[in-house]
């Protein structure tokens, strides 16, 4: 009680986008050129300068945000990465053994990648002159991130394993296994997307600092769970239609193909006069999945910034964003972008980046808060150098 009349006293300073379409379009607009003159090789700078236009025109109480990462870091690293994978596919060729250690090596350093990335992305962004921070051991990142989840998934694999035998052997009632089967594989997939979710946000929220202060974070597991159980619900009815519109179309194709039509006459009539329906459900599959997405990015993002604290609770966050705002937002992104040939996609995302920012606070006295730099330096050795191009998106920030 006495906390949540303190958290009500408390100032609320919300972030402002102050970023306008016009401005971020032309940037766009010379970056497309750049990169269609050097044949995609300016894209790395071109990513980062519309990075740090976003960053420096995001503002919390009067100061702005800083972002210092380069296009040449995320170039090297590409590059890098590049070459270590094309020469453990080369190398399998001719020495399988090596090649397969080579490509099985960069897989199990993708955890360590992610975070050592998250780090980089961290230190290079400040505000006020004080740097983010960001720590996470290789041993938590590979368990967390690829161990346990594969464990999981070995687990629910024998299980689904277990009941396709008794399936293919015919031994119990058929359709009783068949419908476990599928349940199986669906509550496999939602506990371990779930799961996977929990242990990232924690890592993330956990290993955050700001200066010399640290960020804390409490996720539920059971909230995760539910939120991917809600999500697999909203593709149902999506799913639906695309299979009552695909047996609609088969049927349709069954029955030209039965009219005594060669097979080229067939795949003809499926161009022209069945191509808008195959379309169609194309687009049902895209919607559903934009819906499932936004409902996704909405609920992990308002359940880590609502538990999320620095500074051992001085500065606590708020998200309120809605789902039926980022739907109608994503929506108008992808479907404006793409009857606009892309030109209409600088404006919509600067309109969705400034709804997001007016839907985010900060609560607490953010003039009380010591302003101290920790003294923690850039990495600079060979795994930090491969990180810096992996740049995970977290959809909870």
């Amino acid at each position: 009680m006495q906390e949540t009349i303190m958290e009500r006293e408390a100032p609320a300073h919300t972030f402002t986008f102050k970023g306008d379409g016009g401005g971020y379009f032309l940037i766009c607009l010379v970056n497309t050129l750049l990169c269609i003159i050097t044949l995609g090789v300016y894209f790395p700078w071109a990513l980062m300068k519309c990075r740090r236009y976003i960053y420096s025109n995001m503002y919390l109480n009067g100061q702005s945000f800083s972002y210092k990462v380069t296009g040449g870091d995320i170039f090297l690293s590409w590059f890098l990465l590049m070459v270590i994978y094309i020469t453990g596919l080369v190398t399998t060729i001719k020495y399988p053994v090596i090649g397969l250690a080579i490509l099985g090596a960069l897989l199990l350093s993708v955890p360590v990648l992610f975070t050592k990335s998250l780090q980089y992305q961290a230190i290079q962004t400040s505000l006020n002159g004080v740097r983010f921070g960001f720590r996470c051991g290789a041993l938590r990142a590979f368990w967390n991130l690829l161990a346990l989840p594969g464990l999981l998934v070995v687990a629910f694999g024998g299980v689904m394993v277990a009941l396709a035998l008794l399936l293919i052997e015919g031994s119990g009632n058929v359709i009783f296994l068949a419908v476990a089967l599928a349940l199986t594989w669906l509550i496999g997939l939602i506990v371990i997307s779930g799961l996977a979710w929990h242990r990232l946000m924690l890592i993330v929220g956990e290993g955050g600092s700001f200066g010399i202060h640290r960020f804390r974070v409490q996720v539920s597991l059971r909230y995760c769970i539910k939120t991917m159980m809600i999500g697999a619900g909203i593709l149902v009815p999506f799913f639906a239609l695309m299979g009552y519109m695909t047996f609609s179309l088969c049927q349709s194709i069954i029955g030209e193909s039965d009219a005594g039509l060669s097979s080229e006459q067939v795949e003809m009539l499926i161009y022209t006069r069945y191509y808008g329906k195959y379309l169609l459900i194309q687009l049902v599959y895209i919607f559903g999945v934009a819906v499932m997405s936004s409902y996704l990015a909405v609920a992990f993002r308002n359940h880590f910034l609502n538990n999320l604290q620095l500074a051992d609770g001085q500065i606590r966050f708020r998200s309120t964003l809605t789902w039926h705002g980022m739907v109608y937002r994503l929506g108008a992104l992808l479907v404006i972008s793409a009857i606009s040939c892309g030109l209409a996609w600088p404006l919509l995302r600067v309109w969705l980046i400034g709804w997001v920012a007016e839907n985010t606070s900060v609560v607490g006295d953010l003039d009380a808060l010591e302003l101290t730099d920790s003294d923690e330096v850039v990495d600079n050795g060979l795994l930090s150098r491969l990180s810096r191009g992996v740049m995970p998106g977290l959809i909870f920030i």
